[in-house]
């Protein structure tokens, strides 16, 4: 492991970076008592969006409409895998699966309409969509408890990817691109 990559394993954190870096770092991310606040936004579906919706970046965008594309399939998975434990779970697990479950329809319901934009734009997100059904087939006749932990680890993966976005996006552009007008990336 190199200097750079050297990271706080207990936090998630570069060893080299203050606690508070881009004001996300927190000793917990999950308080004891954390409970889902089920968002049910719907965005605006007749708003004229350009083509370069992010920053008038072509590159930018084109990642964001690849990340969107990935996701509906994928909720549709942690929801049917989840199902399957229902009947196994405490009550108060329950609860929080059902919570958990409806705000991944929600969000699955905003992303699919914003692909529909994004098709519309010209962008194929048809093949990113298969490409995430043909991984997703590869769990088919796995025990539930496989399927699990797959959700788990995408899940994970998704908050990481967040939240280094999310940072990113507090960063300057001169900043993030050494002074080179381009887009930032996630290993800065």
């Amino acid at each position: 492991m190199t200097e750079h990559s050297k990271i706080d394993l207990e936090r998630a954190e570069p060893l080299d970076k203050p606690a508070d870096d881009a004001g996300l770092a927190r000793a917990s991310a999950t308080p004891a008592e954390h409970e889902l606040i089920i968002r049910n936004e719907r965005f605006d579906r007749k708003a004229m969006v350009p083509r370069h919706w992010h920053s008038g970046d072509p590159v930018a965008t084109a990642w964001y409409n690849s990340v969107s594309a990935s996701l509906p399939r994928g909720e549709a998975f942690f929801i049917d895998t989840l199902r399957l434990f229902r009947d196994e779970i405490p009550e108060k697990l329950a609860r929080e699966v059902k919570a958990f479950s409806t705000q991944e329809i929600n969000h699955t319901r905003e992303h699919v309409a914003f692909n529909r934009l994004v098709s519309d734009h010209g962008y194929n997100v048809e093949s990113i969509d298969q490409g995430i059904q043909a991984m997703l087939e590869l769990t088919a006749g796995r025990p539930k408890e496989f399927n699990l932990a797959i959700t788990i680890a995408l899940e994970h993966f998704a908050a990481i990817i967040s939240r280094r976005s999310a940072a990113i996006s507090r960063i300057p552009r001169r900043r993030r691109s050494g002074g080179r007008r381009g887009v930032a990336l996630a290993c800065d």
